[in-house]
């Protein structure tokens, strides 16, 4: 991976964590169910710490990330009619991308950067496990992986 190309991906993977968090919290305003709005809140977050450790990385890097909360909360509005095993399918589906995406900037990283970039495919791979879980009525440990970054 270039450097240009590695910086923009890191760019835009902090911007994304901030879409994340507005994405999560505004479903859980929507969500009717307390035990689905717990787990949102918790999914956001998990967004908010990895958010935190890759603006670290983007300040240390001087890129100039600008990321707009709105873009995610406008993302969650269609979301927010689903029930929860298709809206759990469907983001399932939305982050197969972002885990290959994040893995491959994680291989490509930097010594310094290594570990900020580790916790945001791990996050990733997280949230997947949870999402699968969740879609399959399999909800005992759907936030075990959630958990253990949290508490990390």
């Amino acid at each position: 991976m270039d450097r240009e190309t590695y910086l923009n991906e890191i760019k835009a993977a902090y911007e994304g964590e901030i879409w994340g968090e507005a994405f999560f919290k505004t479903l859980a305003t929507h969500d009717r169910v307390d035990e689905h709005r717990r787990r949102l809140l918790l999914l956001a977050q998990l967004e908010i710490e990895t958010g935190n450790a890759m603006k670290e990385l983007v300040d240390r890097l001087g890129l100039d990330a600008m990321p707009d909360p709105n873009y995610g909360a406008n993302r969650a509005a269609p979301w927010s009619t689903l029930d929860w095993a298709p809206m759990m399918e469907k983001l399932a589906s939305l982050l197969i991308p972002y885990i290959a995406r994040y893995d491959a900037l994680a291989a490509a990283a930097a010594p310094e950067d290594s570990a900020a970039l580790e916790r945001l495919a791990a996050h990733e791979h997280a949230l997947l496990v949870f999402a699968r879980h969740e879609a399959a009525q399999e909800p005992e440990h759907s936030l075990d992986a959630v958990m253990a970054l949290l508490e990390g």
